[in-house]
């Protein structure tokens, strides 16, 4: 446990030096909340008493673990790989499962700091407010399930992309649809019917339902929160089948 702590701390560590990380997984989300939390909620969160600040976040915290997940962990496996950093981590004393246990743990890291600074904002600022009692649970299951379906996806990317361009590119075919169609950024109502309709096949517009409902309502969205849960162990485990060390 001690070498996935360092190791954690470490890629923790590298990823708060790259600005450009920081700005968009952390400050650009909170900056699309100021933005738009002062707007007049739409006639859902006005029915539940919600705020618009309610309505956003729940998307937005999703939107911190994708761009973590889907375009800065693929990438900085990948680039291991390519120069050879992983083949030479696998022969130190480090197992595999710490290696990855050290980035999914600072994606973690990463989402929880996002999770505090979102929520903290619209809170504090725009009177958004926490599920009680049950709803908690709902909710942490909600992000848990979020995240490890995330994870999954991009260990998969970072698992079969020959190069860090590659996994770029992967990435971001899968990361903008996700975060426009999926109503990460764009809450889902405001979308067009035929967009709506593709959305519905996209596994992380039901990551994003799921965090929403328990957000809203306290509420476990079972079917969402399964087919978040599919996505997760179908990943990881085409992941642990296909990842590569050279």
């Amino acid at each position: 446990m001690r070498l996935l702590t360092v190791a954690t701390r470490i890629e923790l560590a590298l990823f708060l030096r790259e600005p450009a990380a920081v700005f968009f997984t952390l400050a650009l989300p909170a900056l699309l909340l100021v933005i738009s939390a002062g707007s007049t909620p739409w006639p859902a969160l006005q029915a539940d008493g919600l705020t618009t600040a309610d309505g956003l976040v729940p998307g937005l915290i999703v939107m911190v673990m994708l761009t973590a997940g889907l375009m800065a962990l693929p990438e900085t496996l990948a680039g291991y790989r390519e120069h050879g950093v992983l083949r030479r981590l696998q022969a130190s004393p480090m197992r595999p499962w710490q290696v990855l246990g050290a980035h999914a743990g600072t994606q973690a890291a990463v989402t929880a700091v996002g999770l505090t600074l979102l929520a903290g904002i619209a809170i504090a600022a725009y009177g958004a407010r926490l599920p009680g009692g049950a709803g908690l649970a709902a909710l942490a299951l909600a992000l848990l399930i979020a995240l490890a379906a995330v994870l999954g996806v991009g260990f998969l990317i970072a698992g079969v992309a020959p190069t860090t361009r590659t996994a770029q590119a992967v990435g971001a075919a899968l990361y903008f649809p996700a975060i426009f169609i999926s109503g990460a950024v764009i809450p889902r109502e405001g979308l067009p019917v035929a967009v709506r309709a593709i959305g519905d096949w996209l596994p992380f517009s039901y990551v994003v339902q799921g965090v929403r409902e328990a957000w809203w309502d306290g509420r476990f969205d079972l079917p969402a929160l399964g087919i978040g849960a599919a996505t997760a162990v179908l990943a990881a485990g085409a992941a642990t089948r296909l990842f590569r060390w050279s």
